[in-house]
């Protein structure tokens, strides 16, 4: 989905750059450009969203992929 259109920006786009560390909105906002005199402002208003996306999109990654099934949950260590 698009979280701005002025600028083209994805929500994809929004969790990539969370998982490369943009996290507060002055890096958000920098890096999509959305202090641009072409944006509208729309989004500066809602960077909050922005940045919860973001946060969450690098909290995920930070989860290592062995540690959860396809289903979500933790797996259990195998008894030896």
């Amino acid at each position: 989905m698009y979280l701005c259109l002025c600028r083209g920006v994805r929500e994809a786009d929004v969790e990539q750059a969370g998982r490369r560390g943009l996290l507060t909105p002055d890096a958000l906002i920098s890096a999509f450009g959305l202090d641009d005199e072409a944006c509208c402002g729309c989004c500066i208003d809602r960077i909050e969203e922005f940045v919860v996306l973001a946060q969450s999109a690098a909290h995920q990654a930070m989860i290592p992929a062995c540690a959860t099934t396809e289903g979500g949950a933790a797996r259990r260590p195998s008894p030896e």
